[in-house]
């Protein structure tokens, strides 16, 4: 239950400062999906994420914020 809370209340917080944008607002096309989720995976710091990313999943999750 506490971690749920959390969660609306970090989308309450992004809400109220504004930081709830769009990729797409941030001029990303969507065409560049799957260079910009190669890109991700190719990136050193995805070598800390604790589970590995297959490339369609860090497309769907890049797809899911356009």
């Amino acid at each position: 239950a506490s971690a749920r809370a959390a969660i609306v209340a970090v989308r309450e917080l992004a809400d109220t400062v504004g930081a709830r944008v769009t990729l797409r607002s941030l001029g990303m096309d969507p065409e560049a999906v799957p260079e910009v989720a190669a890109a991700a995976l190719a990136d050193a710091v995805s070598s800390n994420h604790p589970r590995d990313l297959a490339q369609t999943e860090v497309e769907q999750i890049l797809e899911a914020r356009l």
